[in-house]
């Protein structure tokens, strides 16, 4: 079944119809395996970034307390998986559940932070990607158990950071990627992160298009018309 909004005209292609699974037919295994797999992930980058704090414990105050509150922002997507609402709808379209895994786990692992070029003084980079994650955390927690990787509908969310755009954590992210290409540019980051983006925004646009079919929540798209930036788009 496809459905169909003015958001997401691009999607149109056979590979990329919506295959929506109703949760009530569901078989059992679906959801603990979808929630186990993305926790076990998951918790390998809260592991990876609790280690690479331990490394750093020496270093610059800035970027120790820049990776607390990334080991939070990555608990608290830990913790989201393991306690999230069970769906009424999941969409489970391969083509989909792959860009999914390959945005979220795979892309971001090319980039590099060696010997780049930083084009604002590191101070600044510090201060502003403490903002961005602290409003990563504001937004992961303004989603609360209706978290999740795949497009699915739980319970919609309209208030915390969701008073502001549609998409905030994707939001918050956004902002992260540019403080570090400007901490840390380089041509190669500049593609991966344009590459992670385009991934991400159509992940976005998928989700929506989902949840479309609730009326409450083409009630918040009028309400909410910005999807990433506030009074810009």
């Amino acid at each position: 079944m496809l459905f169909v909004c003015n958001a997401t005209k691009i999607l149109r292609c056979r590979a990329w119809e919506f295959e929506l699974l109703q949760h009530a037919a569901a078989p059992r295994w679906v959801d603990p395996l979808f929630r186990f797999s993305a926790a076990i992930v998951t918790a390998w980058f809260v592991t990876r970034t609790t280690q690479a704090l331990y490394y750093n414990l020496h270093g610059n105050a800035y970027q120790q307390f820049i990776l607390v509150l990334l080991v939070l922002s990555e608990s608290i997507s830990l913790i989201s998986i393991i306690v999230a609402r069970q769906p009424v709808i999941r969409d489970v379209n391969p083509a989909y559940m792959v860009l999914t895994i390959v945005a979220s786990f795979i892309v971001p692992l090319f980039i590099s932070v060696r010997g780049n070029t930083a084009l604002v003084p590191p101070l600044v980079g510090d201060i502003a990607s403490v903002i961005c994650v602290l409003w990563i955390i504001y937004a992961k927690l303004s989603l609360g158990r209706s978290f999740g990787l795949l497009a699915a509908k739980r319970v919609i969310k309209i208030k915390g950071a969701y008073n502001f755009v549609r998409h905030p954590i994707y939001a918050g992210y956004f902002s992260m990627y540019v403080v570090f290409l400007v901490t840390n540019y380089d041509t190669v980051n500049l593609a991966i992160i344009l590459l992670h983006c385009c991934m991400q925004i159509m992940r976005a646009l998928r989700e929506e298009a989902v949840l479309m079919a609730d009326a409450s929540y083409q009630d918040y798209c009028r309400s909410v018309p910005y999807r990433f930036v506030y009074g810009i788009v």
